[in-house]
Parts: structure tokens; C-alpha cells; sequence
């Protein structure tokens, strides 16, 4: 039986800021996969929630990854109603390979966007580098609001010019340092995992 490992909790109160207050994060696990340097693994990244803008929710309908070649190039698992991809970035290391893949999960139409109340998970295929490290990995979650979101107060006071507007969850601060929220993005820490010999 496989051990479910939580390598980190990510827990942030978002800051108002035009937004509503809320509580989000991001949780990764190995659920008993190696986080041993130059092993290939699996790694989940579970989002709690959608999007919140004045007190309503909506649903999600794309998560994108920053993932760094510290953890190889990455393969996307299915989510249902999603499409995936991975691009590679345009810089490259001193051997020529793309120093971060950007893995992402979209939906492929609104009826497919998750439930701004739902949780959802991804999962990774990857291959640590055999240099034990901590590996951040930026995530950006985006949200549309529409004329009925998944829950909340807001649909009696949204105002109509914002059906449209596109609300984004940013978990990529890897420093002490988060932004202000704005009153379309909220900031919060990225997700890390340490390789250890």
C-alpha cells in the first residue's frame, strides 16, 4: 500500500482588494511516489476551489503550470473536459535543454469548466534531477464570470459589464514577497517539493 505523502500545504488569506476575502490553496502530493533526486515519479496538484469576485464564485476553466526542467518534462494526466499541453520555453540551459515546460489544462467548452465549488486534481509524470533541490512550481488558475456563478451572493449585485471579466488565482511567489491582490488576481505562494538524496 502506497503511503500518501503530503510534501506541502500551501494555505494563504487573500488580501481585499477589490476582491472578496477568501481562503485558498494548493496542496501537492507524492501519494507514495519518490521525491528521491534523479527518480521518476508522479506528483498531484489539488485546487480547492474556483475563483471569487464580490462574494460569488465561478468556475474554473483552465490551470496552468510553471514547471522547471529540475523536474524533467513533464507529462500531463487526463482531467475530464480538458484538453492538456506542454510547451517548452524558449530559453534554454547551457545544454540546450528548455529551462521550464508550461503544462496546461484546459477546458474545452464552458459546460466543461469545474464547478467553482468543486476541488479538482492533475496529476505529473516527472523525472527528478539527480541534484537534490527545492523545485517551485508556479500555478495560475483562470476563471470567467458569467451571469450565474457556482454559488454565492454575487449574482444579485454583479454588475453586467463584468460577465466576461477573466478572474485569475496566482500561486508563483517563491519569495517572501506577494503582490497585492488586484481586483482580478489574487497572489499567493507557489507550490514546492524537495528532492532529497
Amino acid at each position: 500500500m502506497r503511503k500518501s505523502v503530503v510534501i506541502s500545504v500551501i494555505t494563504f488569506a487573500l488580501l481585499s482588494t477589490g476582491l472578496s476575502t477568501a481562503n485558498a490553496h494548493v496542496e501537492v502530493q507524492l501519494r507514495g511516489y519518490s521525491n528521491k533526486a534523479g527518480d521518476e515519479s508522479q506528483i498531484v496538484l489539488r485546487a480547492e476551489h474556483g475563483c471569487m469576485h464580490n462574494n460569488a464564485m465561478y468556475a474554473t476553466e483552465q490551470l496552468q503550470l510553471q514547471v522547471p526542467n529540475a523536474a524533467g518534462r513533464p507529462k500531463p494526466g487526463f482531467l475530464p473536459g480538458f484538453v492538456a499541453s506542454v510547451v517548452d520555453s524558449k530559453t534554454k540551459d547551457s545544454k540546450g535543454i528548455p529551462v521550464s515546460y508550461t503544462v496546461t489544462w484546459k477546458a474545452k467548452n464552458s459546460t466543461s469548466a469545474i464547478d467553482g465549488n468543486s476541488f479538482f486534481e492533475v496529476g505529473l509524470l516527472t523525472t527528478w534531477s539527480s541534484t537534490p533541490q527545492k523545485i517551485f512550481i508556479p500555478a495560475t488558475q483562470t476563471c470567467t464570470v458569467t451571469k450565474t456563478p457556482s454559488s454565492g451572493m454575487g449574482a444579485m449585485t454583479m454588475n453586467a459589464k463584468d460577465v466576461g471579466k477573466k478572474l485569475y488565482l496566482k500561486w508563483t511567489v517563491t519569495t517572501g514577497a506577494t503582490p497585492k491582490n488586484t481586483a482580478d488576481t489574487e497572489y499567493g505562494p507557489a507550490a514546492e517539493i524537495t528532492t532529497v538524496k
